[in-house]
């Protein structure tokens, strides 16, 4: 069965994707140019896939030039349904613990590393409803943190996600050990990592740090990583890395491959398709 998404989420893109794309000025929906790029130069050169510094514009010698947010809204344009779908695909898949994490008393925290504009909250909240708990996403790209906090925001006004749910954005992983020291009560944690793990700047000693921290901290009851990555054997070379540098600290399942086909918009024939690697790690249940 097709995936598709809620039309309160479909608003949440439409409003704060689509619109800003197509009225700009520079935008011909016919020839398929976006902010004045044609798609294959914005998923190529532009956006580099997901890959490129999105805290520094960008300029071409013929289609001219965008700004930090509009590259982190091209994104948005070009690459989030995929990834939205993907995380929902494995939230689904992992109901069963992410249900039991989510039943239990006190704090809940959805900790997104490399968060981009919010994709993974968004389908989280998506799939289990607008659960009280704080959002707190890591991006060393301060556009993406602040498209994830527009997002995030658009999707209370839609009661996507509750609103006494707070976002918490930061650029460095050293709020991950503030967070450890404040807790005041029993937290249960769902750290996230969507294609956190392809990015060549990586420092996998960071991310070792961050699940540390929190499995050590007396007042973290529950604390389980979803991981979602590309196929591609080398985007997993560093989760590798990070799950034997972390052996013996987790229980998990094995990586299967889920193949999933997504419906564009809630209504129309139009879908898309895409292959991906999940898993669950459970550091402290």
């Amino acid at each position: 069965m097709d995936l598709q998404w809620s039309s309160a989420m479909q608003q949440v893109y439409f409003k704060q994707v689509v619109l800003p794309v197509m009225n700009d000025a520079r935008t011909d929906w016919e020839s398929e140019s976006r902010l004045g790029f044609p798609f294959k130069v914005i998923r190529d050169e532009v956006i580099r896939k997901g890959l490129c510094d999105f805290d520094v514009g960008h300029s071409h010698p013929t289609y001219g030039s965008v700004t930090p947010s509009e590259k982190a809204l091209l994104y948005c344009f070009c690459s989030m349904r995929a990834h939205f779908f993907e995380a929902l695909s494995a939230f689904r898949h992992f109901h069963t613990v992410i249900d039991g994490l989510l039943a239990r008393n006190g704090d809940k925290i959805f900790l997104d590393l490399g968060c981009g504009p919010g994709t993974a909250a968004l389908a989280f909240a998506e799939q289990f409803g607008p659960v009280e708990m704080g959002y707190v996403g890591i991006d060393c790209a301060k556009s993406m943190l602040d498209k994830a906090g527009e997002m995030l925001a658009a999707a209370k006004l839609q009661k996507l996600v509750a609103m006494s749910s707070p976002f918490i954005g930061s650029q460095t992983f050293d709020i991950a050990g503030r967070m450890a020291t404040g807790f005041s009560k029993a937290t249960s944690v769902v750290i996230n990592a969507s294609y956190l793990f392809a990015s060549h700047s990586l420092d996998i000693s960071k991310i070792c740090d961050v699940v540390l921290s929190l499995k050590n901290c007396t007042d973290v009851q529950q604390l389980i990583f979803v991981y979602i990555n590309s196929p591609n054997t080398l985007a997993g070379k560093k989760y590798e890395t990070f799950k034997r540098r972390m052996h013996g600290q987790f229980t998990g399942d094995d990586q299967p491959w889920a193949s999933i086909t997504f419906r564009k918009k809630i209504a129309g024939p139009d879908v898309g398709t895409s292959t991906y690697v999940r898993q669950l790690l459970v550091f402290k249940e």
